[in-house]
């Protein structure tokens, strides 16, 4: 039951600002009063296990730490903390400096609702330019975010905490058939939980529990001025804050399956493996999203106000949820596959849409190249043909270091595509055995296309968005020394 003050925010008179069409919005936690130029942002006086907002005192240092924690990612959004303050004359003052002090709000500068990614899913003009936008965004910010000091953060045990909790306050409100169901599923999670616990541990101690976002759904992202921008950070708990920077990625990427666009997910994924070099998370990054599915399905059900249609779990945002983990428990095999071309043949384009389209992890060889050189992906590399970065030393240790990623990843379950050049038949051999070790399916995806064409792609090239550095003299390099499969080769490749 709301107070009587929130109502009444949607009166005249209340703010020292124009207001246009005000509107008010709620979540599971707070009120948010829509003006025109600016949004409030009101705390709900509740009490859960991750947030207290018992008291006004407790409200009011909340809105002073959401406003801090918020101003360096979302720049120039979270403006200030406004007490609302009751005058006496039946109205309210928002930014008062008289009257009793009934609430607090954050000021926001209010955006266009229409901007927010979840909004963009459901119209379908979410796409690739902005999730990979959005990765970059995101991989910079956990490069730079502090690294957790507290030892128990992001460990088996606590992750396992909040994970027991979640599946403890879902099973309280249903009932019946429902309940029943929903215990054969939690039981497949924590076997899934305690299949990670020794990863968790790892990751932790190799400095990947950072001080993230935490609550990086598709409707706190917004797309402004031709960038992604991050806002509605949690600040109200630590230990939901400072968590894997796997896991900040994983909601992000479950909500994107949820909303139906699981190619969109795989290319988020994907640029943020690119961007950050952070192939361990493969280990947990499925967990994570079956984790954040059922955060999302308990707060479905914390919002039914129809307490037998809870019980039932017939709520679209738990049903929906519950059917996702589902589908992620139930992971298709793992699998391996190389591109295999002369440059300019469209291998990156071509794995990247196998990948998008059959849900795959992408490793680039180019991209790893310049990582184990300490190049930035897109800056050209300076270094002679046959010398340097591409001597055949380096790109034995290339092929080596590509070879250990897939390794793990296949270890950990997922469809693999390993992109690059693949010249020579002993470097597809050495792939096709390690396929093999791992009893996984094994293919080729050749790219070809004719000498001429190849060579006006080369010459076009943006190189601001290409990890690649060859040039035509690469490529007649390549044209007298490749070693490409032929039909028999090709013919070989076990159907999926």
């Amino acid at each position: 039951m709301k107070p009587d003050f929130v109502e009444r925010l949607l009166r005249p008179g209340v703010y020292s600002h124009p207001v246009t069409g005000p509107q008010l919005h709620e979540t599971h936690i707070s009120w948010v009063v829509l003006t025109g130029e600016y949004a409030y942002k009101i705390k709900k006086p509740v009490r859960f296990g991750f947030v207290d907002f018992s008291t006004l005192a407790d409200r009011r240092r909340d809105c002073e730490r959401e406003l801090a924690l918020n101003e360096a990612m979302s720049p120039g959004m979270y403006l200030s903390v406004e007490p609302i303050c009751d005058a006496g004359d039946g109205h309210l003052r928002v930014g008062g400096t008289s009257g009793r002090i009934v609430e607090y709000a954050v000021k926001m500068r209010q955006f266009e609702q229409e901007a927010m990614f979840s909004r963009m899913a459901a119209r379908g003009a979410l796409g690739v330019e902005h999730v990979e936008a959005l990765a970059d965004r995101v991989a910079t910010i956990h490069r730079a975010a502090a690294v957790s000091t507290h030892e128990a953060y992001g460990s088996r045990d606590q992750v396992g905490y909040w994970h027991e909790d979640n599946l403890a306050q879902i099973a309280s409100i249903l009932a019946g058939s429902a309940e029943r169901r929903f215990a054969d599923l939690a039981s497949r999670v924590r076997c899934m939980h305690l299949e990670c616990a020794e990863s968790f541990d790892d990751r932790r101690d190799a400095g990947f529990v950072r001080d993230c976002h935490g609550d990086l759904h598709l409707a706190n992202i917004l797309w402004l001025s031709g960038d992604a921008v991050l806002f509605d950070r949690i600040e109200f708990n630590d230990e939901l804050r400072f968590i894997d920077v796997a896991n900040d990625t994983a909601f992000t990427a479950m909500d994107l399956h949820h909303v139906g666009r699981a190619d969109l997910a795989w290319r988020f994924f994907n640029r943020y493996l690119l961007r950050s070099g952070d192939f361990g998370a493969l280990a947990v990054h499925r967990f994570y999203m079956v984790y954040r599915a059922l955060v999302r399905a308990k707060v479905a059900l914390l919002g039914c106000k129809d307490e037998d249609k809870a019980a039932r779990g017939d709520v679209d945002g738990f049903r929906t949820h519950v059917e996702l983990v589902a589908s992620l428990l139930d992971a298709p095999p793992a699998s391996l596959a190389i591109t295999c071309g002369l440059s300019g043949s469209g291998k990156t384009t071509r794995a990247l849409q196998e990948a998008a389209d059959r849900g795959a992890v992408v490793v680039h060889t180019d991209v790893e190249r310049k990582r184990m050189a300490s190049v930035d992906v897109f800056t050209h590399a300076d270094s002679e043909l046959e010398a340097g970065i591409y001597s055949p030393e380096f790109s034995r240790r290339v092929y080596e270091r590509v070879g250990r990623i897939a390794r793990s990843a296949l270890d950990a379950g997922y469809r693999v595509i390993v992109d690059g050049a693949f010249l020579r038949r002993a470097d597809r051999d050495r792939f096709r055995r390690l396929a093999g070790e791992r009893d996984a399916g094994f293919s080729i995806i050749y790219c070809g296309a004719p000498v001429e064409e190849l060579r006006r792609r080369i010459v076009a090239r943006r190189r601001d968005i290409s990890a690649s550095d060859a040039d035509l003299a690469v490529l007649e390099h390549q044209l007298s020394t490749a070693e490409l499969p032929d039909a028999a080769e090709l013919s070989d490749m076990p159907t999926e």
